[in-house]
């Protein structure tokens, strides 16, 4: 079953000193040896500069943030390995309108029973985590088509909350995420071992008890996500960042999504910084200023 593992690690690391642990003493063809190091990514979620720092970088370079992360616009890529992965996945509250949910539902696989195609580590690191039910099934009982029959046991209902860790096992766990009250962040070691995986990953019917369909991947989003992340964990450093990208990036949206981080970081009115972004001479950017500067 998938495992949560019980820690009350202390300690920090930095994103460095986690890789050195990974390179140096975890298996990751070893299911037991990954299991072991929970204290470790725990002592990483401890440190509390994990994502301002990567957020600071990412500004620094916007164009280019994430540009080689195939996993979608919710995961950022902290480091890569050999058949491994870190990463920090980014989990936001229901939106108020409906087809924001449905996007998010998508994006996210918020209310999507799913399982995944490689084994991973995670560890609840910023607000109250998302919930999820979670069943397993036996990998080697299913040819993997659309319609096919599985045979589901159902195993919990549980929270990702701060430095709970848990491990999810390739192709046998499948869980369902529930949507967080408030944004959250886990940060996960991905591991991909070809021998205990099925060669796809699966959207599960849970009333029909059958496979729905393949789980197809996500474009990337990164340097949107970064301007949106930033606005709920960003610095003094981070604002002048912002800045830059509000006046000088040539992509509109993106020009939008840095104002509407630095609103939210304003100590002041925020809507001082939205009535300085009516200068922007995109119709896109203006209009989506004057709708923030209309809503209550």
């Amino acid at each position: 079953m998938a495992y949560t593992l019980e820690t009350d690690e202390n300690h920090r690391l930095d994103l460095r000193d986690y890789i050195d642990h990974v390179k140096s003493a975890v298996d990751v063809r070893n299911e037991d040896s990954i299991v072991d190091s929970a204290d470790a990514l725990r002592a990483l979620s401890n440190n509390a500069t994990v994502l301002v720092d990567l957020v600071n970088e990412g500004l620094r370079d916007v164009a280019e943030f994430q540009s080689g992360n195939p996993y979608g616009a919710q995961s950022l890529t902290l480091a890569r390995g050999d058949r491994w992965l870190v990463r920090a996945n980014i989990w936001m509250p229901q939106a108020r309108s409906a087809q924001a949910r449905e996007n998010e539902d998508v994006l996210h696989s918020y209310e999507l029973p799913h399982d995944h195609d490689f084994s991973f580590l995670t560890v609840g690191h910023m607000g109250s985590g998302y919930e999820t039910s979670i069943w397993e099934y036996e990998p080697d009982q299913v040819k993997g088509y659309p319609g096919e029959p599985v045979d589901m046991r159902f195993l919990e209902h549980t929270s990702l909350g701060p430095g709970k860790v848990m491990f999810y096992r390739a192709s046998r766990d499948i869980h369902v995420q529930h949507y967080p009250s408030e944004i959250s962040v886990s940060l996960n070691l991905m591991v991909v071992n070809p021998e205990t995986r099925q060669p796809n990953q699966f959207l599960f019917d849970m009333e029909k008890g059958t496979i729905r369909s393949y789980l197809n991947g996500s474009e990337e989003y990164g340097p949107l996500l970064v301007c949106a992340l930033a606005g709920h964990v960003g610095d003094d450093r981070t604002v002048d960042l912002l800045g830059k990208v509000a006046e000088r990036d040539a992509r509109p949206q993106l020009r939008f999504r840095a104002v509407e981080a630095l609103a939210q970081l304003s100590d002041g009115d925020p809507r001082i910084v939205f009535e300085k972004a009516l200068a922007d001479p995109h119709p896109y950017v203006h209009s989506r200023v004057v709708e923030r500067l209309a809503a209550p």
